[in-house]
């Protein structure tokens, strides 16, 4: 039972690795959805052998499928991120990470309880600088802890829109608010301890 598994796994990461090596122009969503109708129609003959017991052509059709796929889920997860992503904004330095801005978007889901306070992703549908308001699209995490005296995070539930200043730091890693800063620790360091911690 394992060895059909295993051949499917790897005509899949044969389609990553085809992919990679010559990458196919589907790109546009014509070309994609047009090889998306190919990959189904092969999986139908597929199917439509196997059923009528006629395995030799369905292996080899089910197996090319497969790495239709994995050719397919590369060209999906290559895709640039559109122009008004967050980070293309910051690349582009149109936002100043310097200072705080108001970050505006929607709660992906209910503030998470932590041991020192409270998660909270963002959904961003714009930040205002001192320019004026910037589209943005793409996540941000927030943490909020609250002091004594101050009052405890409203009543929020995924959806919602919510508006929050801020100064924001690009990820180090994902999900891990403990984690070193690397690049403010390696910026503290003189500079040839920079290079030989970079090497």
């Amino acid at each position: 039972m394992r060895l059909p598994a295993v051949a499917l796994a790897v005509a899949f990461a044969g389609g990553i690795l085809l992919g990679r090596q010559i990458p196919f122009l589907i790109s546009q969503p014509l070309t994609l959805t047009l090889f998306l109708g190919i990959i189904f129609l092969l999986l139908l003959a597929a199917l439509l052998f196997a059923w009528r017991g006629r395995l030799g052509p369905a292996i080899p059709l089910s197996l090319l499928c497969w790495t239709g796929l994995g050719e397919l889920a590369l060209t999906i997860a290559s895709q640039p991120l559109p122009p008004e992503h967050i980070f293309n904004r910051i690349a582009a330095d149109q936002l100043d990470l310097k200072t705080p801005l108001r970050w505006y978007g929607h709660l992906r889901s209910d503030p998470a309880r932590l041991p020192w306070g409270y998660g909270v992703e963002l959904e961003l549908a714009y930040v205002e600088t001192a320019q004026g308001p910037i589209p943005a699209s793409g996540g941000m995490r927030l943490g909020f802890t609250p002091k004594e005296g101050e009052p405890p995070l409203p009543e929020l539930h995924a959806g919602d829109g919510v508006g929050v200043l801020a100064q924001a730091h690009r990820p180090q890693v994902f999900r891990d608010a403990g984690a070193l800063d690397r690049r403010a620790y390696l910026a503290s360091q003189p500079a040839e301890f920079r290079i030989s911690m970079r090497g």
